[in-house]
């Protein structure tokens, strides 16, 4: 995941937007919630990994666990429905990433995967830009 994001900073497309998901480990998480200073440990690794000063989130989900979300999409995960966050729904990861335009069978693989504690890294720009990044990337993803 690291590897991936210093590849995309080094490419330096402007308009190219990143967003990264992933599971806390249930060992640091009590009561549905995390402490602030592991709260403030995570926010300062992703704001030094990415660069910039990032939106970042912690939201509570029923089926996958504690989640964080750094990046452009944190105000969409953590969008306040009815007094619920939409990430914190059931089905919301879900929702969201089909929304985003990922298909059925991506998206739900995707989500088995943050639930086993890996990531969901997520970039959105351009189409000649994403085409860059897709050609840079590919000798990170060996796995």
């Amino acid at each position: 995941m690291v590897a991936a994001i210093e590849t995309i900073k080094k490419k330096r497309l402007v308009n190219t937007q990143i967003s990264v998901l992933g599971k806390i480990d249930d060992s640091l998480v009590e009561d549905n919630s995390i402490s602030r200073s592991k709260q403030k440990e995570f926010k300062e690794f992703w704001r030094q990994l990415l660069g910039s000063p990032a939106d970042f989130g912690f939201f509570f989900n029923p089926e996958i666990g504690t989640i964080f979300i750094v990046g452009s999409l944190v105000s969409t995960f953590l969008q306040d429905v009815e007094g619920t966050k939409l990430g914190a729904m059931s089905v919301g990861p879900y929702g969201i990433l089909r929304g985003l335009g990922i298909e059925p069978e991506h998206a739900s693989s995707h989500i088995k995967i943050l639930g086993k504690g890996g990531f969901i890294l997520i970039i959105r720009g351009y189409d000649q830009d994403l085409l860059k990044l897709e050609e840079a990337l590919i000798p990170i993803n060996k796995y």
